[in-house]
């Protein structure tokens, strides 16, 4: 009599199957080693890692590189990026996965007579396995667009930086703009006094007095409107940085957009830029359109299935010779692609897939070296108009004054030829900050569309 049990038949033929599926299993299935996205770690700007004090909300004093620092850790974008890339990189990892096996077990109530003897207990155990290739193309598939969203993920690092960094120098171009009216206005009270007690005298006429009132409202104006615009600036680098509230910011007097556009011949450099993360994007975006192009082909090839039957054989009546003896069937299959219409259609739809792909590469490439020549030329415009005001016309524009003031002082001028020079004087000083705004915007442009700073750019391509 066989003394083997159902449930020890069924471990055994459990534990068979296993080992010999392990030695064929998925090759690389949970050993892939993905790499954070270059823009986790601030080092692609080149500064050291966030220290524990970014962690805390940054103060109304705070440097620039505390503001960024702080935004990486706590921006909304940021963090929807990097999950988004840590969702696709585990699902690389879970695609192109074999099948399980397949274990049955049949039960005969009634035993099944055979020549060898009755069959009451049958096991089966079976696997289906894809044509070579197939798997792998599948994790090319995935493994792309987990490349194409961590490269995305740095491009979003980039444009949060960009966006802080244009906030904070607004804000500190309408703070320098305060700091000016301010001063037109306290000229203005000053100059009131001494006119007053000319006009009380006879001396000038009332009417210089009602100028210089008007002429202080219109001032008094433009500063309620720049404080205005300061507090929406105020809201939006709050919103920047990740808060939920405005941040407000206090600048130092030393902090000067001081930055210059590098004497460099910038078509010869562009030409050798790599790269940047958002056009490595698109074509990662392509590999993973061209590996599906592949899965859809390799989809025409069969698949095979293998498997083994165990049937229990009892001892019975049977005049064989080898009656009791276990039967024991191997069983190989392979499916039959024959109807392709549909894969054909796919097929179709991936090579277009990849086309689109490609143009939309080739049109983001021609936008990004458009984008690139626009700010290198409009921050070289806004350098020569800042060295044209600060060493030409403010001295220019002084010199004016004093001999309009003179001549005013002489009674050879009109109120008004007193009031336009001096406001000709601060309206270039507003003029200057505004362009040392508009340049450090277009080089930190530059910067964010090559993807690294242009000073480092330069060292790399000398």
């Amino acid at each position: 009599m066989r003394t083997w049990s159902t449930t020890s038949c069924t471990l055994l033929l459990g534990v068979a199957l296993a080992l010999a599926l392990s030695a064929c299993a998925t090759p690389g299935a949970g050993q892939a080693d993905f790499v954070e996205p270059r823009g986790a770690l601030p080092s692609l700007y080149g500064s050291e890692g966030a220290s524990d004090s970014s962690r805390e909300a940054p103060g109304e004093d705070a440097s620039l590189e505390s503001l960024l620092s702080f935004a990486t850790e706590h921006h909304p974008r940021q963090r929807a990026e990097h999950a988004r890339w840590k969702a696709q990189a585990a699902k690389t990892r879970a695609t192109g996965q074999w099948m399980d096996p397949m274990v049955g077990y049949m039960f005969a109530p009634l035993p099944i007579e055979t020549r060898l003897g009755p069959n009451r207990h049958t096991f089966t155990a079976s696997q289906k396995i894809p044509w070579p290739g197939q798997t792998s193309a599948m994790q090319s598939v995935e493994k792309s667009r987990t490349d194409a969203l961590a490269r995305t993920f740095d491009a979003s690092y980039i444009a949060v930086r960009l966006e802080i960094q244009e906030l904070y120098w607004s804000l500190w171009s309408l703070s320098q703009e305060e700091k000016i009216l301010a001063r037109e206005i306290a000229l203005l009270d000053s100059l009131e006094q001494s006119l007053q007690a000319r006009v009380e005298v006879g001396t000038r006429p009332a009417s210089e007095l009602s100028r210089l009132g008007l002429e202080r409202v219109q001032l008094s104006d433009a500063l309620a409107s720049l404080r205005a615009k300061r507090e929406v600036q105020e809201a939006m680098l709050g919103q920047a940085l990740g808060m939920s509230t405005p941040f407000e910011l206090r600048f130092d007097d030393a902090i000067q957009p001081e930055r210059q556009p590098p004497e460099v011949d910038f078509e010869t450099m562009i030409s050798n830029t790599p790269t940047p993360p958002h056009l490595e994007a698109l074509a990662s975006e392509i590999e993973s359109r061209r590996a599906k192009q592949e899965t859809v082909a390799l989809k025409k090839r069969p698949s095979f299935e293998v498997g083994a039957q165990w049937a229990l054989i009892g001892r019975g009546e049977s005049m064989a010779d080898n009656r009791g003896r276990d039967a024991v069937m191997l069983r190989f299959g392979v499916t039959l692609p024959i109807w392709t219409d549909a894969l054909d259609a796919r097929q179709d739809e991936a090579e277009a897939s990849v086309l689109e792909a490609e143009a939309r590469l080739e049109l983001a490439r021609q936008q990004w070296l458009a984008k690139l020549r626009e700010s290198d030329t409009r921050a070289r415009d806004a350098h020569r108009r800042v060295i044209l005001i600060e060493d030409t016309l403010l001295e220019q524009a002084s010199a004016t004054f004093e001999m309009v003031r003179g001549d005013y002082e002489a009674n050879r001028t009109e109120f008004s030829a007193l009031l336009a020079a001096m406001k000709t004087i601060y309206s270039l000083e507003r003029e200057a900050i505004r362009q040392r705004t508009v340049r450090q915007r277009y080089i930190d442009r530059t910067d964010a569309l090559l993807g690294k700073p242009l000073s480092e750019q330069l060292e790399e391509t000398r």
